[in-house]
């Protein structure tokens, strides 16, 4: 049973079915770790009222039928975490950009023509920002792209099993520690360009994630920041 409440909260009435260590699991399937609020009150075939916002993360939880929160964070306590989050992944995503910034503009220089006009466009809108938060991933996703356009035997179609990868997509897969989706997106960019369509305009990788087609948003919320 779940209800809606303020701030995009949920409250499901679930049963413990699984202590072991710190994690507690659910009969909703779902685990978490088990707080110190909640040490000494929960135990296997406990119900519970489990709050959630963005579909799986806790800020709630109590006794089902109880009125007390063994704990609760407040949209002040929500908004302060995804803050402190934001900060966090900044600063490492800078970190990341200033040990790496000459080697990405060197691979960067060495894509082919098509390629680099795709990053052009995230460089165009997004600034420093792209540079920031995406220059990295699409720079692997570009490189990708131009390994799978050179293989004449790029099937027409389709995702490429990890055994049928080239040597040269393992290599750089292995190197970059790649995901599905930036071999996704770079199979659907090789075929493309085979077929002779202009990659200068065709969106993120991340944009399924961020809703940010060409960084531009990025770019919008670091001047929108720096303002503040």
């Amino acid at each position: 049973m779940s209800t809606a409440t303020d701030y995009g909260r949920h409250i499901q009435t679930v049963t413990v079915t699984r202590l072991e260590g710190d994690a507690v699991t659910m009969s909703s399937g779902w685990s978490w770790l088990l707080r110190e609020q909640l040490r000494g009150h929960v135990e296997v075939g406990t119900v519970c009222d489990v709050e959630t916002i963005r579909f799986s993360q806790v800020v709630g939880w109590r006794i089902h039928g109880s009125t007390e929160w063994l704990w609760r964070e407040t949209d002040a306590d929500i908004d302060r975490t995804d803050a402190d989050f934001r900060a966090d992944m900044d600063r490492r995503h800078r970190e990341t950009l200033a040990r790496n910034e000459a080697d990405w503009t060197a691979r960067e220089a060495a894509l082919p023509d098509w390629a680099r006009a795709r990053l052009a466009v995230y460089h165009q809108h997004g600034g420093q920002a792209f540079k920031v938060s995406g220059w990295g991933y699409e720079l692997v996703v570009c490189e990708l792209a131009a390994l799978y356009a050179a293989d004449p035997q790029l099937p027409a179609e389709g995702h490429i099993a990890w055994d049928d990868e080239s040597a040269a997509v393992r290599a750089l897969a292995e190197r970059e520690g790649t995901s599905g989706n930036q071999h996704d997106c770079a199979l659907s960019l090789a075929r493309a360009h085979r077929a002779g369509r202009d990659l200068a305009g065709t969106v993120a990788a991340l944009s399924p994630i961020t809703g940010d087609a060409f960084y531009a948003q990025a770019a919008a919320d670091a001047a929108q920041e720096e303002s503040a």
